[in-house]
């Protein structure tokens, strides 16, 4: 739902600012992917991130969920292996959808000390939660060096925030190990392909 009214509100804007710019340089530029990232961001607190896998051949992946406190492992999810352990089957069919795995993170940090993730892997959308987080201050960031075809468990994203800062600096090309070290809540997400 918000994200169709995402998508209107970017055609309303669009439009509106293209016939009364009022001299300003909003008729010159078209309205594109980084205005709509910026206003999604902004208006809703949602960052979004897809990475390629090749999603409808016969590999699956899963993603890997690691939160760390105070510089300490606290919990490790596996989305995937978890299910099939739960019920017994794997629950990825290659019959719908497209070949990423793409991450949405809602920031209710400051409203609700919480974090809201959605999954979105092929025919499935898993939920992930963090809770009564103290933080005053969070950030997200894609790995740059994720490579074309993930073989092994690998660092696609960090989610870092901070307690008591205002401002918090981006960790830039820090391995995940570092990233720990940096901030006071770490969430570090893996992919990372199923054996047959």
């Amino acid at each position: 739902m918000k994200i169709k009214l995402l998508i209107i509100a970017s055609l309303i804007l669009s439009s509106y600012s293209s016939m009364h710019g009022q001299g300003l340089n909003n008729g010159q530029y078209e309205f594109d992917e980084t205005d709509a990232e910026n206003i999604q961001e902004f208006f809703f607190g949602i960052s979004t991130y897809k990475f390629y896998v090749g999603a409808r051949t016969n590999e699956d992946y899963d993603i890997i969920v690691e939160e760390y406190k105070n510089k300490n492992l606290i919990d490790s999810t596996y989305k995937i292996k978890d299910i099939v352990k739960k019920f017994g089957h794997n629950p990825i069919s290659s019959t719908s959808g497209d070949e990423f795995i793409r991450i949405y993170i809602k920031d209710n940090v400051k409203e609700k000390k919480d974090i809201e993730l959605r999954f979105v892997y092929l025919n499935i959308s898993l939920p992930h939660e963090f809770d009564e987080l103290d933080l005053s201050v969070l950030q997200t960031r894609a790995f740059s060096d994720v490579p074309d075809r993930i073989e092994m468990k690998t660092p696609v994203l960090a989610i870092y925030g901070n307690k008591e800062k205002n401002f918090i600096s981006c960790p830039g090309g820090a391995k995940p190990k570092d990233i720990v070290e940096l901030y006071d809540w770490v969430a570090i997400i893996y992919l990372d392909r199923i054996k047959s």
